[in-house]
């Protein structure tokens, strides 16, 4: 067991990458990192296209269902996931340039901390194993997601009484989405072939979306640990260890290593905030459209109990998923609201004029706000994310009541 263990911990470890190596590898792993074997390129590249025809599928099966409000809230409902994770995939291919720029970047910054000398070590592996233990947890929390949507048909064919009647060859077969077929999917084969595209599908945007929100929480989680080494070195700005004032020469050094290192990580979260700020956008939106579907079918109060079990199944995993995102990042941005109060935390009273000065500038250019966007138009935060559960419990709160 100790060698299993030990095994898997090694396999995500990246030298190069210290924080960002399981998320990295993950990324490789399902085909949205820089993959050299030209055939395994094309592999993804097919299975990516076929991802995309099935996904097509899902929109002509709503439009078939149009004269049905439950039948299209319910594929709402399930294929919200699968839109979500193909904007993920396109938005990742499309941005391949600011993304290795980020990697790059912060790869600068921990090849400084990962020297054991370095006075601001013992925060690089206190926010890096914090890092790592989330990207584990999070498997526990995307996987069984995957397995609750893949096992729906036979859970469906266990609970309902339909398909253990006599005539049940006229009642339909349970899918684990709703996707149209060139093909007939109701025959033997047809049925089996389906299952097992829509298994692959489901499985690999499962990998998918637990590799690019590995990455996302990863960089967040950077952010924040550096924003803290950021307020250690603004509050080591005068004294050195043993509390005694530092000369002119020393404090303007450490001056100058506070500015590059802050305008440093906000060129990163400049590049991070427009690669992710069009996926967030669109998540939002996938998710309101998908939280409405679902008060829609519970309002209506069809099917069974076991069916909007089913769909509370899907929407949960979403707002977990938005709830961690927007946790992170207001994790970030109260981080670097701490910043302009480190700075005064320092023996800034024993400093000359001049550095006193220098210490007013450097504090105003910590004071300026940083923020995440979700498109153009809202910023994301535990705010936003209030707001859109307060909006469906008012949508709602209207539907039951009229």
């Amino acid at each position: 067991m100790k060698r299993i263990k030990s095994w898997f911990q090694n396999s995500f470890e990246d030298k190069n990458n210290p924080v960002l190596g399981p998320s990295l590898k993950l990324l490789h792993f399902v085909g949205l990192q820089n993959i050299e074997d030209r055939w395994a390129l094309y592999a993804i590249n097919v299975i990516i296209f076929f991802e995309m025809m099935l996904t097509c599928g899902e929109a002509i099966e709503l439009l078939k269902d149009s004269g049905d409000l439950f039948a299209i809230t319910e594929n709402l409902c399930v294929s919200s996931v699968t839109v979500v994770c193909m904007h993920k995939i396109y938005a990742m291919k499309a941005s391949r340039d600011k993304h290795d720029a980020i990697i790059s970047g912060i790869a600068y910054e921990e090849h400084q901390l990962n020297d054991v000398t370095n006075p601001y070590h013992n925060s690089f592996v206190e926010y890096k194993n914090y890092a790592h233990i989330v990207v584990k947890l999070y498997f526990f929390a995307v996987y069984p997601a995957a397995l609750f949507l893949t096992t729906r048909p036979l859970a469906v064919y266990l609970y309902s009484e339909e398909y253990h009647t006599e005539s049940n060859e006229t009642v339909p077969k349970p899918f684990m989405i709703s996707i149209w077929y060139p093909f007939d999917s109701n025959s033997y084969w047809g049925y089996r072939a389906a299952i097992t595209l829509q298994g692959l599908m489901i499985f690999h945007h499962a990998s998918v979306i637990y590799a690019f929100d590995s990455y996302c929480f990863s960089i967040w989680i950077f952010f924040k640990g550096h924003l803290k080494i950021i307020g250690q070195k603004s509050i080591d700005l005068f004294t050195d260890d043993a509390k005694q004032i530092l000369d002119e020469e020393t404090v303007s050094k450490r001056f100058k290593e506070c500015h590059r290192h802050h305008i440093h990580i906000l060129k990163i979260k400049s590049l991070f905030n427009s690669m992710l700020s069009p996926v967030m956008f669109g998540y939002v939106i996938v998710y309101s459209i998908c939280l409405c579907s679902c008060v829609v079918q519970l309002v209506l109060g069809a099917g069974s109990t076991f069916h909007k079990l089913c769909i509370l199944g899907y929407t949960g995993p979403l707002i977990g998923e938005l709830f961690l995102f927007c946790w992170h990042v207001t994790d970030v941005v109260f981080q670097h609201m701490q910043l302009s109060r480190d700075v005064f935390m320092s023996d800034w009273w024993a400093a000359t004029p001049y550095f006193r000065k220098q210490l007013h500038m450097f504090a105003n250019q910590l004071s300026l706000p940083v923020f995440f966007t979700a498109g153009p138009f809202t910023m994301l935060s535990l705010a936003t994310f209030i707001e859109l559960m307060k909006g469906s419990y008012s949508f709602y709160t209207v539907l039951t009541r009229t």
